[in-house]
């Protein structure tokens, strides 16, 4: 523009103008990326670290449920004892009535039941407690003695599930074991989660004679699994508030419908958020619909298919 130099000078403040915007636009889109690229390995790392520690506390559980599994073989090892020497108990007292003969076979059922650290105590088929071996006391902290004056000698007084009526009454009707958990209160105060399984001692006739009850100490495994269902909902509660923002992202089904009446959507996410999206935009001369498949699932799957959404808005 020689000679022009008004013009020169125009194009020039355009020129310029131009190349400022541009390089403020590439720079903002690079620390978007940035920000994006930090945003998902920083929840890919809590995401990782909130899986080992709930791997971490499967094991636990695992080992509890070991435990457990183990003190029910022993309880029921235990019961087969308790059963083969109460029924001589029944037989003899029938045979016999001495009282120094029940006394003996009392002490028969103490020895065998002495080295468990189960509770085991014995009930007459109303529920009113006979007999209660060492782990009774290791576990509630009472003597026998001083429960049955505290709480009542009749089991359906004094456990602490409030279904225990009902529990009862079908091991009497059923005439086999049955397994429930309540909470107990130790003479100490503390609170702990007993599991009972109840069996029915059978006599000669068919009837029931006794009611065999073993408690184990499940608290442990109780506060394990209360952690890990905490840790899962909070988990669950922060993706439903992502597929939230991911959703926000999606074009409005009203418009793709506007545009292909006979159109339909079919948006299933795997995990909640999901690693696919569905794409529209529309110009004066074209309509542009994609579905995209992007890598991963979940939460990484969910960042990506936003960054590629709105990269596909870029590119148009």
């Amino acid at each position: 523009c020689f000679g022009d130099a008004g013009n020169a000078y125009k194009y020039f403040r355009l020129y310029s103008d131009t190349k400022d915007s541009l390089i403020s636009e590439e720079s903002t889109r690079r620390v978007a990326e940035m920000q994006t690229k930090y945003e998902t390995e920083k929840k890919e790392l809590q995401i990782e670290n909130l899986n080992k520690d709930n791997a971490l506390k499967e094991t636990e559980i695992k080992k509890q449920k070991i435990l457990i599994y183990a003190s029910v073989a022993g309880g029921a090892l235990l019961i087969a004892f308790l059963t083969f020497y109460i029924r001589a108990f029944v037989r003899k007292k029938r045979d016999n009535a001495i009282i120094t003969q029940q006394k003996d076979e009392l002490a028969k059922l103490s020895v065998v039941a002495s080295e468990t650290d189960n509770s085991v105590f014995i009930m007459d088929s109303d529920g009113n407690i006979e007999w209660a071996n060492a782990g009774f006391t290791r576990l509630q902290g009472y003597t026998l003695q001083e429960y049955i004056e505290k709480s009542g000698k009749n089991l359906l007084l004094s456990s602490g599930n409030p279904e225990i009526k009902a529990i009862f009454k079908n091991v009497r009707d059923t005439k086999k074991s049955i397994v429930y958990e309540a909470m107990n209160e130790t003479k100490s105060g503390n609170k702990n989660w007993m599991q009972t399984t109840l069996t029915p001692i059978l006599n000669e006739k068919g009837a029931i004679s006794k009611i065999v009850a073993i408690d184990s100490n499940i608290t442990e495994l109780k506060k394990a699994e209360q952690e890990i269902k905490h840790k899962t909902k909070e988990i669950t509660d922060s993706i439903n508030y992502a597929t939230r923002i991911q959703k926000a992202i999606l074009p409005h089904r009203s418009d793709i419908w506007q545009a292909l009446p006979q159109s339909f959507i079919l948006y299933k996410p795997k995990d909640i958020v999901s690693g696919d999206f569905y794409w529209f935009h529309k110009t004066d001369k074209c309509i542009l619909i994609a579905a995209a498949d992007c890598t991963g699932h979940g939460v990484p799957g969910a960042l990506t298919s936003m960054i590629c959404s709105e990269k596909l808005t870029d590119a148009v």
